[in-house]
């Protein structure tokens, strides 16, 4: 499945975005993951220490989906059906 990373979009156009437009969705590029299945061809972060820890110490989820809502509260979901839900839940 693609990964529908929206932070890569920043890195697209030289702008922090965190919320792409349909137009941006469209982009040729190889780090579009809306339409390049896989991941992009290099980084699109430096990651933090927490990031690196997190990595190095993962904690098991099922959990395939997430999203942030207005006031910064992560939601998570195990199906794109949960997700499609928080996404109405939380107006995003």
């Amino acid at each position: 499945m693609p990964l529908q990373v929206d932070a890569v979009f920043g890195y697209i156009y030289g702008r922090p975005t965190y919320s792409p437009t349909l137009s941006d969705l469209e982009s040729d590029s190889p780090y579009n993951t809306y339409r390049v299945v896989g991941l992009p061809p290099g980084p699109i972060n430096n990651p933090g220490l927490d990031a690196i820890q997190a990595v190095l110490e993962p904690i098991a989820s099922n959990n395939y989906y997430y999203l942030t809502d207005n006031e910064g509260v992560m939601h998570y979901a195990k199906t794109f059906e949960e997700h499609k839900a928080n996404r109405a839940r939380y107006g995003i």
